[in-house]
């Protein structure tokens, strides 16, 4: 069997501490932790999880790949997070990649996910970053997206009044990529 599931359990464990530190505003201004939510949340996370695995089965539980083929992970994401890993490993900012055209800004290009905090994690601390950890990270992704709980709805209603002075595709696909990035 895969680390995956292992991976899923860790995730459900850290859902369990995070919703421990659950906090409200008091109306004094200060903060509370609240534990009458605990059973719900970490019935949620655990039900989330079980989606997930449910959803990744192949992946976690098989030697299939996601997507077939490796998609964008394996050709474009992974030599980027290895490259970005192997540096931090050594000690050193990956600055500049020399290995693509004639060298380019790495720290600078937001698909290097350098200062992405769960993706510093897993440069750091995993030992060999394999293209099954980059798997790992894309269905640690859907579970985290769940368990985020955007407020897509307001997100839209901010966005929403910018509808009307859109003009052409790409000013459409610039609002499209800044809403996502929300």
């Amino acid at each position: 069997m895969k680390f995956g599931l292992i991976l899923i359990a860790v995730c459900w464990a850290s859902s369990y501490l995070l919703a421990r530190r659950y906090i409200t505003p008091k109306p004094d201004g200060s903060f509370q932790t609240v534990r009458f939510l605990l059973p719900e949340i970490i019935a949620a996370s655990g039900l989330l999880a079980l989606l997930t695995v449910g959803f990744f089965w192949q992946i976690l539980l098989t030697e299939a790949w996601m997507p077939a083929g490796g998609g964008d992970l394996a050709p474009y994401l992974y030599p980027n997070y290895r490259f970005a890993a192997e540096h931090l490993k050594q000690g050193t900012l990956p600055l500049w990649n020399p290995h693509l055209y004639s060298g380019t800004p790495f720290a600078a290009d937001i698909q290097s996910g350098l200062f992405y905090p769960i993706n510093l994690l897993v440069f750091l601390l995993v030992p060999d970053l394999s293209y099954e950890w980059m798997e790992y990270l894309a269905v640690f992704h859907f579970w985290t997206a769940d368990m985020s709980q955007v407020d897509w709805q307001k997100i839209y209603k901010r966005y929403q009044k910018l509808l009307d002075r859109v003009a052409t595709r790409t000013e459409f696909s610039d609002l499209v990529w800044e809403m996502q990035g929300e």
